[in-house]
């Protein structure tokens, strides 16, 4: 990323940080400054068909995330895949996850949304690998409590 991206992405943030007090309005019962840190791991277990292998896939394992909600209005996430794998089906031959997603959302004004995470599916000691896109569905109650479930997993060809 260069230097003028960069720039302008932290530009943003800082506004938007700047704007949070005055965009609170979600109706959460705690005060506007708290932080609440949820750390969840959220299992999958999935038998899905992956076209390019003309075969189907079973992904086993936890995605690791921890979100931090602010004020009520303002929440972040870091998401991590690197524990889940796949077992192509039936040969056996395993893939293991790779890859990190986050995000900000400002503004939380629904209660629950669909958040689209994509990750890889690489084949130990080849160059073969497997993309894979996760939607979870992310809740969050009046208390400020983060909850997450995987909705649906689907798999592309990379390679």
């Amino acid at each position: 990323m260069n230097k003028w991206v960069a720039n302008i992405t932290m530009l943003c943030t800082l506004l938007a940080l700047i704007a949070l007090p005055s965009t609170a309005k979600s109706g959460f019962v705690f005060g506007q400054n708290k932080v609440i840190t949820t750390d969840i791991q959220i299992p999958v277990d999935y038998k899905v068909s992956a076209p390019c292998l003309d075969k189907e896939i079973q992904l086993t394992g936890k995605i690791k995330a921890q979100f931090r909600l602010t004020g009520g209005s303002y929440l972040e996430a870091d998401i991590s895949y690197e524990g889940i794998s796949g077992t192509i089906l039936p040969s056996g031959i395993k893939y293991e996850a790779d890859g990190t997603s986050n995000f900000d959302y400002s503004g939380l004004t629904k209660q629950e949304f669909i958040y689209v995470g994509t990750f890889v599916l690489n084949k130990p000691k080849s160059f073969e690998s497997l993309m894979a896109r996760v939607k979870l569905r992310i809740g969050v109650n009046r208390k400020g409590e983060v909850t997450a479930t995987v909705k649906e997993v689907e798999i592309d060809c990379s390679t």
